[in-house]
């Protein structure tokens, strides 16, 4: 059995079944899914909100981390907790997430994962033209560590024992995945496997 043999069996009772584009890791290891989300296409959304369903309920995901829903500990401030969306006082002005929503709806476990001083340090940089665009900041990547970092937490400190998801942009997953593969990634990376998922509506 491959690493996606489940996922894959699962996946395929969509209506429109998305495509696993890359996988990392060994058969065994706790597997974190990585979803590609994109906020602009309104059949991503829904065939996002699909999949990570069809995870949950095949007992395949146990808890979903979500790009832009504030991490309970913020690494780029301190080592202090910080006010989350989870205990419902935002550390930031936001909006849930059409996915976030649906997610917290079902009853799923979403966990905050992202970092308000990385968001507020790319926007800064680009209001004040030292970066161009925010895409291109190199606190993008820093962003997408402090997701995995976040993840770790969240899993020792619930005592979770199932796999996980990540939702975020494709630029993170890819940040995320080519740090997985990094023979010199540092000594806390977890021995994740690691399994990318795109609906097929996303451009």
């Amino acid at each position: 059995m491959t690493l996606s043999s489940a996922a894959h069996t699962a996946l395929q009772n969509l209506p429109h079944p998305p495509s696993i584009i890359d996988e990392f890791g060994s058969p065994g290891s706790h597997i974190v899914f990585l979803l590609d989300e994109n906020h602009e296409v309104p059949e991503v959304i829904t065939d996002n909100i699909r999949t990570a369903r069809m995870l949950v309920m095949s007992d395949l995901v146990n808890v979903i981390g979500v790009e832009d829903v504030p991490a309970e500990i913020d690494e780029f401030q301190s080592s202090a907790p910080t006010p989350l969306f989870n205990s419902g006082l935002p550390a930031f002005p936001r909006r849930p997430s059409e996915f976030e929503s649906a997610m917290r709806s079902d009853g799923t476990l979403v966990v905050g994962i992202d970092s308000p001083g990385w968001i507020e340090k790319i926007m800064d940089d680009v209001s004040d033209g030292t970066t161009p665009e925010a895409r291109d900041h190199l606190g993008q990547e820093e962003r997408s560590r402090h997701f995995v970092r976040a993840l770790i937490r969240e899993r020792a400190v619930r005592q979770l024992a199932g796999n996980s998801l990540i939702s975020c942009g494709t630029d993170h997953n890819t940040h995320i995945l080519a740090m997985a593969r990094d023979p010199n990634r540092p000594l806390w990376w977890p021995d994740w496997a690691f399994i990318r998922i795109r609906a097929g509506a996303h451009p």
